[in-house]
C-alpha cells in the first residue's frame, strides 16, 4: 500500500501542515479536508514534497548549502535518525527560523523524507533526542535515540513547544 500525506492530515496536526505547505502554495484554510483535498488535486506524496523542497531551498535560501555542508560533517554525514549514508538523500533540517540561525545546533541532518515529515508536525523529536511521534508507516522510528554530534555544542536545540517544534 503507498501512503500519501493526504491520509495523514487530522484535526491534530492539520495547522502545523497547513503552515508547512505554505511553502509549496498552499492558501487555503486550516481544515483536514482542504488540506487533504489540497495534497490530494497536487499528486503530493512524499517523493513530490522533497522535490519541491529543494527546489524552494535552491531558490529562497542562499545559506542553505554552506548550512547542509556544516551539518554533513559535524554529523558524520549521516541521517541522524536513521544513520542513512546516501549523501544525495539528506537534507539539512532547520529547528528554528532559518533567517536568523545557521550554526550547527539550529539544525539536524536527516534523510529526506524525514525532514518533509518533521516540518509538516508528523515527526517529533523530544527533549530526550528521541523520536517522540512518528506517522504509522513510520512507526519503526519511534523512541529510535538520535546520532548526535560528537561535539556537545553542535547538539541540536530543540524547542520544548511540541509538535509544531520545526520551521524548516
Amino acid at each position: 500500500m503507498t501512503w500519501r500525506l493526504s491520509e495523514a492530515v487530522t484535526e491534530h496536526n492539520v495547522e502545523d501542515i497547513a503552515g508547512s505547505l505554505r511553502k509549496y502554495g498552499y492558501r487555503g484554510p486550516a481544515h483536514p479536508g482542504a488540506v487533504a483535498g489540497w495534497l490530494r488535486a497536487q499528486g503530493s506524496d512524499i517523493d513530490t514534497l522533497v522535490a519541491r523542497a529543494r527546489m524552494a531551498e535552491r531558490e529562497g535560501r542562499p545559506d542553505q548549502a554552506e548550512f547542509r555542508r556544516t551539518l554533513l560533517e559535524v554529523y558524520g554525514r549521516r541521517c541522524a535518525i536513521t544513520g542513512c549514508d546516501a549523501e544525495a538523500a539528506l537534507a539539512a533540517a532547520h529547528l528554528g527560523d532559518w533567517r536568523f540561525e545557521n550554526d550547527p545546533g539550529a539544525g539536524i541532518l536527516l534523510r529526506s523524507d524525514l525532514h518533509c515529515l518533521l516540518d509538516a508536525g508528523l515527526l517529533v523529536i523530544g527533549p530526550d533526542y528521541r523520536v517522540a511521534e512518528a506517522p504509522p508507516w513510520y512507526a519503526e522510528l519511534r523512541g529510535r535515540r538520535l546520532r548526535l554530534p560528537r561535539n556537545r555544542l553542535h547538539w541540536p536545540r530543540l524547542p520544548c513547544d511540541g509538535p509544531d517544534q520545526t520551521r524548516s
